[in-house]
């Protein structure tokens, strides 16, 4: 599109109506195999689209044995240092930001144990965290769009000449939308 839009002036120029344009689709095709596996890992299609770190978050949530998010605690300090507030409040105002500064504290000491534990989680599920993310660099060659880096003639070798049928099948120009087609 940004090349057309720097013909608009030259089509005014010369007196042709400037064309209709539209964003084309975009699409990512996976085979049955490469599905298999993705879902051996517990993950859904959507889980695909996500960076490398989120997609290793991802699957220490779903693996983890232990809870790696230490929400629960921070809100139940969080309540304890309600507490401590309003005994504060009764006794001396400069008592106040003693409690903040703990409160602080203790909240950060959360923050600190759930990253550790999260990285220790990381590392005992470090093989799926790897299968994941290398079949998600093949459906992404170059941490870009497949259709910038794979050829069609790929496809076309893979599935013979269903290709072209089922592309047409899935693919609607009239939709700007991503389409994930399995093969």
């Amino acid at each position: 599109l940004a090349y057309w839009f720097q013909l608009k002036a030259y089509f005014e120029t010369v007196g042709v109506v400037f064309p209709m344009l539209m964003l084309r689709n975009s699409a990512l095709l996976i085979t049955e195999k490469q599905i298999g596996k993705w879902e051996r890992l517990d993950l859904d299609i959507e889980d695909l689209f996500k960076s490398a770190d989120n997609l290793a978050a991802r699957l220490v949530e779903i693996h983890s044995s232990l809870p790696v998010n230490f929400d629960p605690q921070k809100e139940h300090l969080k309540k304890q240092f309600e507490d401590l507030y309003q005994l504060a409040k009764q006794t001396d105002p400069s008592f106040l930001g003693a409690v903040a500064a703990q409160e602080k504290k203790q909240i950060n000491g959360l923050k600190n144990l759930e990253k550790r534990l999260r990285k220790a989680e990381k590392r005992n599920h470090n093989d799926r965290i790897i299968r994941a993310q290398e079949l998600q660099a093949a459906l992404f060659p170059a941490g870009s769009l497949q259709e910038r880096n794979t050829n069609f003639s790929d496809f076309y070798l893979e599935v013979g000449d269903g290709l072209i049928p089922l592309l047409i099948k899935e693919l609607d120009p009239f939709k700007s939308e991503f389409s994930v087609i399995r093969l």
